[in-house]
């Protein structure tokens, strides 16, 4: 009987956190992630989850750690359901990821323009989707709009780790933790490291993992 009830416990668990991961969009979000890979190859650019590294003459470590160090700073959170925060991780940063690239393509006529645009186009769109947000579980308007002006200063900082590192799985890291350990910063500090990362060689990593995100240096082979 005993045995009995342990299986019958271990199959209630089970069955909660498959519905967590349904209910919560973490499936549908690794669907967007899968389909967002076939969709930009068939585009013919590379799908860069972890772009490979090859080391820019303008790429310098403490810049990298500054990132890494202002993306952590911006981990201030209440703490949800996990599976809760699986979901936007992958999902939200996925539809940035798709934004940029779309940016990137757009604008790559401009180069002097295609990077800032692609960054706070991205994060701008991304802020302004959660507007959707207003009402949800009463939440009023004054707070919808501090959450949208709050992710806009991170969606800055995570469009240029992005960028500058090439690897996905690092905003999607990020984006986890923030859902998971969240508190609002204002958008300014956000801001104003991201306008100094549009400069000197900071920039130029950017721009030079611009060209491998969309495939230049391929294509200027082949010409």
């Amino acid at each position: 009987m005993q045995f009995k009830k342990d299986s019958s416990k271990t199959n209630t668990q089970i069955v909660r956190w498959l519905h967590s991961l349904t209910y919560q969009g973490v499936i549908a979000a690794i669907a967007l992630l899968t389909m967002t890979c076939f969709l930009v190859k068939a585009w013919g650019y590379h799908f860069n989850l972890n772009l490979k590294f090859i080391k820019s003459p303008s790429f310098q470590k403490k810049i990298l750690l500054a990132l890494l160090i202002m993306a952590t700073i911006d981990l201030f959170y209440n703490i949800p359901n996990l599976t809760a925060a699986i979901e936007p991780g992958i999902l939200k940063e996925t539809e940035r990821y798709l934004l940029i690239v779309i940016f990137l393509a757009g604008f790559n006529r401009f180069p002097k323009y295609r990077i800032p645009v692609a960054i706070y186009g991205s994060a701008i769109l991304f802020g302004l989707s959660h507007l959707s947000n207003f009402g949800w579980h009463g939440e009023s308007f004054t707070a919808t709009i501090a959450q949208v002006i709050g992710v806009m200063g991170s969606a800055f900082i995570w469009a240029e780790l992005y960028l500058y590192t090439g690897k996905l799985w690092l905003p999607m890291i990020y984006h986890f933790l923030m859902d998971y350990i969240y508190t609002v910063l204002i958008v300014g500090v956000p801001l104003l490291f991201s306008i100094w990362m549009l400069f000197g060689k900071r920039r130029q990593v950017m721009e030079d993992n611009t060209d491998l995100i969309l495939n230049l240096n391929g294509r200027q082979s082949m010409i």
